[in-house]
């Protein structure tokens, strides 16, 4: 997709700065990751640079919207990656900083302890260390994604100084280089939009049984937090916990329409996608294409921090995703064993057995 109006950027190669009209990233890795990732595996140069060297040439069209051309997919991740954290840093930082299960460390304890409350409800559902223990099982595909992302975010944050980040993140401390696993963890945040996510506010808290809930009070690991702060965390967890009661509404929507080929103005088919996102935070859908010459070639939009577009299109065929009603979680209320909250009965008919969460 071209227009007859291109904005003229900068172009960063290595150290040196010239100014033309598209950007031109470069970047010398030695391909191992900055988490504790797996190697990279067998060289694929569809998939991955042969020099381990990431480059990738970003033109902005009308909108600013970026149009991305590399050699392998890590690189075009790489310069989709950088181009995000121009557009978004402060928001791309935030989700890390929810992965992480730090926004209490960060920012406080948030609104009737919401910050507390999601941090621990995030660590209870393994959102990060889950992401550490299956980061070593992807496929070739999705590492070079995931790690190509993962750097281009890096550059623009190392290269950047905090000074000159928008003024809802400037020079805080939690805008800062990321690892794989960390944007691997965003992504199983994403994937509870419509399930899990909805029991990060109170429910999974009060998991703790009976009188042991008083004492779960967290500390605080920040000189700056008042600890009388945090006193009434698991108060405020049952208070959310007891106000949801309707887990069918999810706040969110979308359809799509296939039409064809006898019902359009050009005789081919055409795919309308209408996808009832928010137009602000971490929700918001990004616009960018991706090209890999004679391997990758899509234009679409996805949500902020994924690697490649979702709802997108190529030279033969479009493609779109619509939130589904259906339920992919099941409530189940434990009887627990007389005088032991930790232990539960399996099967309370004729034989009767136990088991310990």
């Amino acid at each position: 997709m071209q227009t007859r109006n291109t904005r003229a950027v900068r172009t960063v190669r290595s150290a040196a700065l010239v100014l033309l009209g598209s950007t031109l990233l470069t970047g010398c890795f030695d391909g191992s990751s900055s988490s504790s990732g797996s190697s990279e595996p067998e060289l694929n140069t569809n998939l991955f640079p042969a020099d381990g060297k990431l480059e990738a040439t970003i033109r902005r069209t009308t909108g600013g919207v970026p149009h991305i051309k590399a050699d392998n997919l890590k690189s075009a991740a790489f310069g989709h990656g950088y181009a995000q954290a121009q557009d978004n840093v402060c928001l791309l930082a935030e989700a890390m900083v929810k992965a992480r299960s730090e926004r209490a460390k960060y920012f406080g304890p948030g609104e009737e302890n919401i910050n507390i409350i999601n941090d621990f409800s995030y660590k209870a559902q393994r959102i990060l260390s889950g992401a550490e223990q299956e980061y070593e099982s992807l496929s070739p595909e999705s590492t070079a994604l995931i790690d190509g992302f993962t750097k281009g975010y890096n550059s623009y944050i190392e290269e950047t100084d905090p000074a000159n980040f928008p003024q809802r993140c400037q020079d805080q401390p939690w805008v800062k280089a990321i690892s794989p696993v960390d944007l691997m963890a965003h992504y199983r945040i994403v994937g509870q939009y419509a399930s899990g996510g909805q029991f990060a506010t109170g429910a999974v808290f009060l998991a703790i049984p009976g009188e042991d809930l008083a004492e779960a009070q967290p500390k605080p690991v920040m000189t700056s937090t008042d600890a009388s702060e945090f006193k009434s965390v698991s108060g405020d967890a049952r208070l959310m916990a007891a106000a949801k009661t309707d887990y069918q509404d999810m706040g969110l929507g979308s359809n799509a329409w296939g039409i064809g080929k006898d019902m359009t103005e050009q005789g081919k088919g055409a795919l309308l996608a209408n996808p009832h996102f928010p137009y602000t935070g971490h929700r918001r859908l990004y616009q960018a294409h991706l090209t890999v010459p004679g391997y990758l070639n899509i234009n679409g939009a996805g949500l902020l921090g994924t690697a490649l577009p979702l709802i997108s299109f190529n030279e033969n065929l479009a493609w779109s995703h619509t939130v589904s009603s259906s339920r992919r979680f099941t409530l189940y209320e434990l009887k627990l064993k007389n005088g032991d909250d930790l232990t539960y009965i399996v099967d309370s008919s004729n034989n009767r057995s136990t088991a310990h969460l």
